[in-house]
């Protein structure tokens, strides 16, 4: 194609156009060697390596093919200033321009990492970082406050997150810019805004993640001043576990990610919470073993009883008349056999013979009577001992059961909810200690009170000794 005829003989394509400019650009940029700093570095699954060159004022596209980059013992890193060899081609379905890079080698820091460590080290060298200045993150706050922006993910992630530990807590959201110009004045001012009216007991400031660009609001003197003034403690949360930002120094403490800065804003009370779901579980287990514990001694007791019940109910001591039956049994034995004898004897025989049967009826009468004594005395003590016997385990089971029911009354009495539930409540300051004294108070302290249901926060008038 002759490019100048073709640019002044007729209308052109938009095919043509990129066409001609992508054949121009090979023809005359070609062989170059470009100094810049790599930025937006993301290898592809294909191999590739895409990234940005840029310095102060300006940037361009690059692309190093995976048969280049296989040559290359280097790997870039965002950050880095390179030196690259390689021309400028057009990618013509976009109509876009990008240098396809040849070689590529690291020749120092970048323009701003230079400036971040520049900057780091001057707030670090007028005592911004100190650790006793950093305030501690209230273990029970009412309220929370979250700088960033509005509807993204981040602002998401961390509200489901105070949802699902600490649902009481008040959620206060100031909407700002994170990326982009006019986005670092936009976060210190949204910071400024809250200690304005100080509603809220503690700040989450930060974002999801992004390139070094992106990110480069957090570390800016404006936001740095903003949370070095401010008298509300700050978390910061900005990026992912490998990105840092001068806000991470700066404020009282630092989160990997926003998910786990609503995590540390929330941990009081979601400990709280937890140690008050543990003790509910003990005290239940508690109960139920006593219950059970008690149960099997009245069951243990009901067996003992009956089993008493059936004893008495079928002694082993012999009745009076069986008594009598033996022994009149074992009588008429030995009459019948001193008559057969007295047949046989001679009359001197005969006549001891019948005193002496005389004498055994005499003292068979006797030991009758003996026996009937005895066993009459013998079911008198079965029989009270019988009454006894039932008396003591009637006690000792009303006993158990009053016990019983003294445990179980003792134990709703001890259990927390229990307590609120009678109208009593629990005053904390704001380190969440709690006041059992007027001494521990002083007006103008802001105390959180916990009822049956939620919390009350209200400020001290007078203190009374």
């Amino acid at each position: 194609m002759n490019i100048d005829t073709a640019l002044s003989d007729r209308p052109l394509t938009v095919s043509e156009i990129n066409r001609i400019i992508k054949e121009t650009f090979r023809d005359r940029f070609y062989n170059l060697l470009i100094e810049g700093e790599v930025s937006g570095f993301r290898p592809s699954t294909s191999g590739h390596w895409y990234f940005t060159l840029k310095d102060r004022d300006s940037q361009i596209s690059a692309v190093m093919f995976r048969f280049a980059r296989t040559q290359s013992a280097y790997v870039p890193q965002n950050g880095d200033r390179v030196l690259v060899w390689g021309s400028v081609d057009v990618y013509e379905p976009r109509g876009t321009y990008q240098i396809i890079c040849q070689t590529i080698k690291r020749s120092g820091d970048g323009d701003i990492l230079l400036e971040l460590e520049k900057r780091k080290a001057y707030y670090q060298s007028m005592g911004y970082f100190d650790l006793e200045l950093k305030k501690p993150i209230p273990r029970h706050p009412s309220r929370v406050g979250i700088v960033t922006a509005p509807g993204g993910a981040a602002v998401e992630d961390m509200l489901n997150t105070l949802k699902k530990r600490a649902p009481s807590l008040d959620v206060v959201i100031y909407p700002c810019l994170v990326q982009g110009e006019s986005a670092a004045e936009d976060i210190a001012a949204q910071i400024d805004n809250a200690n304005m009216i100080p509603m809220c007991d503690v700040l989450i400031v930060g974002r999801g993640g992004g390139s070094k660009e992106d990110l480069l609001p957090f570390s800016d003197p404006l936001v740095i001043e903003a949370i070095h003034r401010s008298d509300i403690p700050i978390i910061s949360a900005v990026g992912h576990e490998i990105d840092y930002s001068l806000s991470d120094y700066t404020a009282d403490a630092r989160a990997i990610t926003p998910t786990e800065g609503a995590a540390m804003a929330s941990e009081g009370i979601f400990r709280d919470r937890e140690e008050l779901k543990n003790l509910n579980e003990t005290l239940s287990a508690v109960m139920k073993e006593k219950v059970l514990r008690a149960a099997a001694g009245i069951i243990r007791e009901n067996e003992l009883k009956a089993l008493m019940m059936t004893k008495l109910k079928k002694p082993s001591i012999p009745s009076t008349q069986h008594m009598m039956a033996i022994l009149s049994s074992r009588f008429s034995s030995s009459a019948m056999k001193t008559s057969l004898l007295s047949d046989a004897l001679t009359p001197g025989l005969r006549a001891k013979a019948l005193r002496a049967e005389a004498a055994l009826k005499g003292a068979a009468g006797t030991a009758v009577r003996d026996v009937r004594m005895k066993a009459e005395r013998a079911e008198a003590t079965v029989s009270s001992l019988s009454a006894e016997c039932r008396t003591a385990i009637e006690r000792k089971y009303s006993s158990s059961r009053s016990r019983l029911d003294a445990l179980s009354a003792a134990a709703e009495a001890l259990s927390p909810l229990e307590v609120l539930r009678r109208g009593y409540a629990i005053a904390t300051l704001p380190d969440g200690t709690a006041v059992r004294s007027s001494d521990e108070v002083k007006a103008g302290d802001i105390l959180s009170v916990r009822v049956m249901k939620g919390i009350i926060r209200t400020e001290v008038l007078e203190e009374k000794k």
